[in-house]
């Protein structure tokens, strides 16, 4: 396989952190609310912008409703969107390993789910023996099962049966943390998914780390040898060290400097209402032990002496979660929490819940689509709670497992079953699209036909006309109080 590595030497061992709990009293700055309106992008706290609201940026481990990070949010009322070039937020399905950012109320109930692709566009190709690829012009790391760490867990793949499949000129999309390379001096996106595309998108999306501002209409990311990014108008009070997208017409792709029809800070940092509240994770990075200050995910996070901070763990590049509050243009922290080590906890626990039917559980090995995602279950890790249970019977079933190689089947830990379903429980149809209105669809089963509403948050995978008479499957939840599942997302059947 082709030696791909950048063009320096070796890249610092990073060092997993011992400590489960490390409480700090810190401040981080972070450039946001003359962002959001500048560059048309981010999630707002609604209303007029004096109510108070709490968001969550990380990466999705799993759905019982949504589950970023390891906390869950119900997302069955959620409008799940992605930004497009011109700065529209269209309607989409959250996979697992992507980044998102929630805003959700006391309750843990989303609102809205937004979805943070770091780069989509062309890959240079297969990863080199240490697993580094470029796409979109920008290095990415891709971690494989034999290479996790507790901070850097293996790479979610979809569209490829192994790493080595990934062919130069592939449009893919990915998904991760963004880390520092001392080495290197230079910005780089730890991959937490890569997704190939079906096809090239209108534009190329690149993502980094302010590193420059050459001018007023150009910036230069991850490196003081990065991509230069020229638009015609960037985000207000634009800084050093923040995290931006930007978006490059097809047309316009090339060599340096890439001429943007957008330029837009990302994630949480586009958010400062003042008192609410934030959490962000990500990899600690370029921290500096004489101004105690580190950075994760564009957003400089200050520690004050004696806050018993893992300076080694920081150093190292730990996986980290800040809690806080917002303030005008800054965060101020309440505690941040690291990554414990343990034994086979480099790769990552997937929770998947939703309802099922037709299923035998006492086979000896038992394989079923649950949340999208195929699972396989021996006998051994599943309950007597499901073995009990008719294969006739719709149960809720709860699945914690493991991913072991590229685009392969979930290898289920552990299986329970509950014949009482939950609100807010997602189900699958499957069957044959009949019709679609403003408010419902028609979808013939083999038991009759079911009519599901439909709203401005449904997600239809193509134009609902192009899938009348067609095969579909149809993701729904059961709204509390109501006799008839909404449905959250319409795909042709695979």
């Amino acid at each position: 396989m082709k030696h791909m590595s950048p063009p320096m030497s070796s890249y610092p061992a990073y060092k997993p952190l011992f400590k489960t709990v490390v409480t700090w009293l810190l401040a981080c700055w972070m450039l946001a609310a003359a962002l959001l309106s500048a560059c048309g992008g981010g999630v707002g706290s609604g209303g007029s912008g004096t109510g108070l609201a709490s968001y969550a940026e990380g990466v999705v481990s799993g759905f019982g409703s949504v589950i970023v990070d390891g906390t869950e949010f119900a997302d069955s009322q959620a409008a799940v969107q992605v930004q497009t070039a011109a700065g529209a937020s269209v309607n989409a399905q959250v996979k697992l390993g992507q980044r998102v950012l929630v805003t959700y109320d006391s309750s843990n109930a989303a609102s809205v789910i937004q979805i943070l692709p770091q780069l989509a566009g062309p890959a240079s190709g297969a990863p080199d023996s240490s697993g580094w690829i470029k796409v979109a012009g920008q290095w990415v790391k891709l971690v494989d099962s034999a290479n996790a760490t507790a901070s850097r867990p293996a790479t979610m793949v979809s569209g490829y049966t192994s790493l080595s499949a990934i062919l130069a000129a592939d449009e893919v999309e990915v998904h991760g943390n963004w880390a520092l390379e001392s080495t290197l001096n230079a910005w780089v996106l730890v991959a937490t998914r890569l997704e190939k595309l079906s096809a090239p998108g209108v534009s190329v999306l690149v993502s980094g780390i302010v590193h420059s501002l050459p001018s007023s209409t150009t910036v230069q990311i991850n490196a003081f040898d990065g991509s230069l990014l020229q638009t015609n108008s960037l985000p207000t009070n634009l800084k050093t060290g923040q995290l931006v997208s930007a978006w490059i017409a097809r047309t316009n792709w090339g060599p340096s400097p890439l001429i943007a029809t957008r330029v837009a800070v990302q994630g949480i940092a586009s958010l400062s209402n003042a008192g609410d509240n934030l959490r962000v994770s990500g990899l600690a990075s370029d921290y500096d032990a004489a101004t105690h200050t580190v950075s994760i995910q564009g957003v400089r996070v200050s520690l004050p002496v004696g806050s018993g901070a893992d300076q080694a763990a920081l150093s190292s590049g730990a996986l980290v979660r800040v809690d806080g509050k917002g303030g005008s243009f800054s965060v101020q922290a309440s505690n941040a929490s690291a990554a414990q080590v343990k034994p086979g906890s480099a790769t990552p626990l997937i929770e998947l819940k939703g309802v099922l039917n037709g299923i035998n559980w006492n086979a000896s090995t038992v394989s079923f689509s649950l949340r999208d995602t195929v699972v396989n279950a021996t006998n051994a890790v599943i309950d007597k709670s499901c073995r009990q249970a008719s294969a006739a019977s719709s149960i809720y079933v709860e699945v914690e497992g493991r991913f072991a190689l590229p685009d392969s089947a979930l290898q289920a830990t552990s299986v329970k079953c509950n014949s009482s379903t939950p609100g807010g429980a997602t189900m699958r149809r499957s069957g044959t699209l009949v019709s679609v209105s403003n408010t419902t669809l028609s979808l013939q089963l083999s038991s009759g036909t079911e009519q599901m509403l439909v709203d401005a948050n449904t997600y239809f995978e193509q134009p609902s006309a192009s899938l009348i008479d067609q095969p579909v499957d149809v993701e729904g939840v059961l709204i509390t109080g109501g006799s008839m599942l909404r449905a959250k997302a319409v795909k042709r059947a695979r």
